[in-house]
C-alpha cells in the first residue's frame, strides 16, 4: 500500500535532478541532426561523455511570432532518449532568428530585435521546459554557435555567427549580453540547473598586444567576450563554450596555429592558450567563477583527406587535445566532428573507423574518471622535445608522454612499468625501462605504473 501511494505521490510530483549532473571525463565528439541512433551509440562507444547537437533553429519552431511548431523538433525528442539511454551530456545548440525578429532583416543567423528579446526568452525557457525535466533532462544550452562573426562575412542563413558588428570597438558583445539578460532569468525560473553558455566563441586570435591577431581590425572580432563582459553580461551565463583549431603542418605529429603563436613543438594544442586567456579576461572582471567547455576541437587540413600523415596526426591530436583539457579543467572537450566532415570526421563512409576514432576511445578509457597530477618535464635529461602529463586513475599513476616534434626520442623510465599503451591502444612490449617514442603508432604513448 504505501508503495502504491508513492508511486501516486511520483505521478503528481515527479523527481528532478536539484543539481546538474557532469560526467566524469572531459571527451566528447558532435553529429549532426539525425533520426538515426548509430552517431549517438559510436559516440558512446567512443568513451565519451558528452555530445554536441547543433541544433534547434528557431525560425522553424516559431516562423510566426507566437505560433511554435514543436512538431519540427520530434527528432531532438528522440535523439536526447537515446542520449540518455547512453549515458551521455548534451550540449544543445540553440540559434537562428525568424524574419520577424530580425535586427538585420534579411539575416537569420543574426542578432535579434531589441523589442523581440523577450520572444526570444519566452522560446528558450519554453524549450527549458520542455527538454529539462524527465524523460529528456537536457541541461546545457549554447545560445549561438560562433556569434563572434560578422554577418557581412557569412550568408544569411549561416550555421556560423552572425552576431559580429566591425563597426563596434567590441564588435557586438554588448548587443549578445543584452541577449543573455533577457533570456538568463526566464530560463533560471523554469529550471536553475539549466546551464546557459556564451555560444562557441571563434576566438580566432589573441588580441593583447604581441599576441596573434596581425591587425586592429583582426583583433576586433577577439574582443567579442570582453563586449559581453563590459556590458554587464557576466551575471547572465553559467560557462563560455569556446571553439579551437590547429593546423597540420605537413607532417606526422606536427601542427600549429600562428594566431595563437602555438605548436605541437613549444604548447601544445591552442586550446591550452585559448583557455588561459579566457580566465585573465574572466578574472578581470571578477567572474572567473564560470567555467570553460572547448565545444569544437580538432585539427584541420582541408587538402589532406586521406592523407596517411593527417590521419596518423589526427590520432595524436585527439588525445593529446583531451589530455590538455583535462589538466586545463575544462569541463567538456568535443571533437569536430564524428562523421559527414571533410578532413576531421573520425568515421568514414558505413561508419568505418579511423586511427583518430581509435585515439579517441584510447584516451576515453585511459582518463576516464582521472585526476590531473602534474606535468612531466624532460629537459634536464636533453628531451625538451618530449611532452608529458600525470593522471590518478584507478587507483595506479598513468604517465601520457608524446614527441612534440614527431622525431623519435628515447626516454629512461625510473623502473619497468605496469604496462605501455600506444595511442591505438595496443600494448607495446617492454623489455627494459628504455622506452622509444617513435611513428608511426608510438609517437605517443600511456604509461601505465
Amino acid at each position: 500500500m504505501l508503495a502504491l501511494l508513492a508511486l501516486s505521490l511520483l505521478a503528481f510530483f515527479p523527481i528532478r535532478p536539484d543539481r546538474v549532473v557532469t560526467p566524469q571525463t572531459v571527451t566528447g565528439i558532435e553529429i549532426a541532426n539525425t533520426q538515426s541512433s548509430t552517431d549517438l551509440d559510436l559516440v558512446q562507444q567512443a568513451g565519451a561523455g558528452w555530445v554536441r547537437i547543433a541544433g534547434v533553429w528557431w525560425p522553424d519552431v516559431e516562423p510566426v511570432e507566437g505560433q511554435r511548431n514543436w512538431a519540427a523538433l520530434d527528432w531532438l525528442g528522440q535523439e536526447l532518449l537515446t542520449a540518455q539511454g547512453d549515458n551521455l551530456a548534451v550540449v544543445l545548440v540553440v540559434r537562428g532568428t525568424p524574419g520577424w525578429a530580425q535586427a538585420i532583416p534579411g539575416t537569420s543567423c543574426g542578432p535579434i530585435r531589441q523589442d523581440k528579446l523577450s520572444a526570444f526568452a519566452e522560446f528558450v525557457s519554453k524549450l527549458v521546459k520542455r527538454y529539462s525535466r524527465e524523460p529528456y533532462f537536457l541541461k546545457y544550452y549554447e545560445l549561438g554557435n560562433e556569434p563572434d562573426i560578422d554577418p557581412k562575412l557569412v550568408q544569411s542563413d549561416s550555421l556560423w555567427g552572425c552576431w559580429g558588428n566591425d563597426a563596434d570597438a567590441y564588435y557586438g558583445g554588448g548587443t549578445y549580453a543584452a541577449m543573455l539578460r533577457a533570456v538568463y532569468p526566464q530560463v533560471k525560473q523554469v529550471d536553475p540547473t539549466a546551464q546557459v553558455l556564451v555560444g562557441g566563441l571563434t576566438l580566432d586570435c589573441d588580441p593583447r598586444p604581441q599576441g596573434g591577431c596581425p591587425t586592429e581590425q583582426r583583433r576586433r572580432p577577439a574582443r567579442f567576450l570582453e563586449g559581453i563582459l563590459r556590458a554587464g553580461g557576466g551575471s547572465y551565463f553559467d560557462g563560455i563554450s569556446f571553439h579551437s583549431y590547429d593546423y597540420y603542418d605537413q607532417k606526422p605529429g606536427l601542427y600549429s596555429n600562428s594566431n595563437f603563436h602555438s605548436s605541437s613543438v613549444t604548447t601544445g594544442p591552442v586550446s591550452h592558450l585559448k583557455a588561459k586567456y579566457l580566465r585573465q579576461l574572466l578574472a578581470a572582471y571578477d567572474v572567473g567563477d564560470k567555467y570553460l567547455l572547448n565545444t569544437e576541437s580538432a585539427v584541420l587540413c582541408k587538402v589532406c583527406q586521406d592523407d596517411p600523415g593527417y590521419e596518423w596526426t589526427k590520432a595524436y591530436y585527439a588525445a593529446q587535445a583531451n589530455v590538455t583539457a583535462l589538466a586545463d579543467d575544462l569541463r567538456a572537450n568535443i571533437w569536430f566532428r564524428l562523421a559527414d566532415w571533410p578532413g576531421t570526421a573520425l568515421v568514414g563512409d558505413n561508419f568505418v573507423q579511423k586511427p583518430a576514432y581509435q585515439a579517441y576511445s584510447v584516451v576515453s578509457m585511459m582518463l576516464d574518471r582521472a585526476t590531473f597530477i602534474r606535468v612531466l618535464t624532460f629537459g634536464d635529461a636533453g628531451e625538451d622535445s618530449v611532452r608529458g602529463y600525470v593522471f590518478q586513475h584507478g587507483g595506479r599513476d598513468v604517465w601520457v608522454l608524446w614527441s612534440a616534434d614527431g622525431q623519435t626520442h628515447q626516454l629512461s623510465l625510473p623502473a619497468m612499468p605496469h604496462a605501455v599503451i600506444n595511442v591505438l591502444g595496443q600494448r607495446v612490449l617492454m623489455q627494459s625501462t628504455q622506452l622509444t617514442l617513435q611513428p608511426p603508432g608510438r609517437l605517443l604513448v600511456y604509461v601505465e605504473w
